[in-house]
């Protein structure tokens, strides 16, 4: 009796490991995305306790979306936290509250860029204690910070419409 629970066990665990993992849930009209540095082409990672987003920190990879029939412009991320500049420029994504910022997407050339408030134009600073944090504009102390775009890939969703509601360049 002992081999058929261990067989029956192993088989359990075998079909597991090669069942698909599930697609992420994709909100009903929703276009979601990882997102990228355009220069390095680093994956936008997220802190899921602070809401923080980073280059290279050690995080989670980030997915992100945003519902471009919706008027309000809400850029989500994975755990259905609404996206926003926090005062000091951070962008953050804590809490299903909806911030100021309106975010869309920008067709520039072979990318498709993240715009948040009519930019395209982020900044990168370091963080602590490793990576870059990312902010919408950074004022302040910005002598190691850095002008960046990001671009969205790895689309899944409603992605063919946005070209109808993305900025004119």
């Amino acid at each position: 009796m002992f081999p058929f629970k261990c067989l029956v066990l192993f088989c359990s665990l075998a079909t597991a490991a090669v069942l698909p993992r599930a697609v992420k849930d994709v909100p009903a009209g929703a276009c979601c995305f990882t997102l990228h540095d355009t220069s390095t082409g680093a994956i936008v990672q997220q802190n899921k306790d602070s809401g923080f987003l980073y280059l290279n920190g050690a995080q989670p990879n980030g997915w992100y979306c945003i519902n471009l029939s919706n008027s309000q412009n809400i850029l989500l991320d994975d755990f259905n936290n609404a996206c926003f500049l926090a005062p000091d420029g951070l962008l953050q994504c804590l809490d299903p509250t909806i911030g100021p910022n309106s975010w869309t997407l920008k067709k520039s050339g072979s990318n498709t860029l993240l715009a948040h408030d009519g930019s395209t134009t982020f900044t990168s600073c370091p963080g602590k204690p490793s990576g870059r944090l990312l902010y919408g504009t950074k004022s302040g102390d910005s002598s190691q910070c850095k002008k960046i775009t990001l671009k969205a890939k790895d689309f899944t969703g409603t992605c063919k419409s946005f070209s109808a509601r993305s900025l004119e360049e």
